[in-house]
């Protein structure tokens, strides 16, 4: 009888441990259900759930020409009631990810912009990029491909 009250006893403070450790890390998530690359204040792309679909969808490209770079594009993130996020946190930091660096470049210097960069044009084509929102090491929030027009100079 002593032995089984002595497990059990391990066993509800081992239980309690582990979920209270498991909770800690979940309130550090954000909740974000889109975002907003903004130029001069004003959103270029959008990715949101469609009210009539309910499907997540990308809206807007980003263009730049090749040979030249883009002013500062801004990232907004979005929560679930369609405001853009103030993420003052330090943990917490942007990744983008180009699927072909020969077309293009992404520039982002946290220092200049935490949550800005800029696309530098190289040669005529369509390519995508993606945008994480990074909690630490890992991704709280990863967008939907976002289209990247490079247009030649002389268009």
């Amino acid at each position: 009888m002593y032995k089984n009250v002595r497990f059990l006893i391990v066993l509800i403070v081992s239980v309690t441990l582990f979920s209270a450790c498991e909770d800690t890390h979940d309130d550090d998530h954000m909740d974000i259900v889109g975002l907003e690359i903004r130029l001069d204040g004003q959103a270029i792309v959008t990715q949101a759930r469609n009210a009539q679909s309910g499907q997540i969808e990308v809206t807007g490209t980003i263009d730049v020409v090749s040979g030249e770079t883009t002013p500062m594009l801004t990232v907004a993130f979005i929560d679930p009631d369609g405001d853009a996020l103030q993420i003052t946190d330090s943990d917490f930091s942007i990744g983008i990810i180009p699927t072909n660096t020969a077309l293009m470049t992404i520039n982002h210097d946290a220092s200049l912009a935490r949550w800005g960069f800029t696309v530098q044009g190289k040669q005529a084509g369509t390519e995508v990029i993606q945008i994480s929102l990074f909690h630490g090491t890992h991704a709280d929030f990863e967008s939907r491909s976002i289209t990247v027009q490079v247009h030649s100079s002389g268009d």
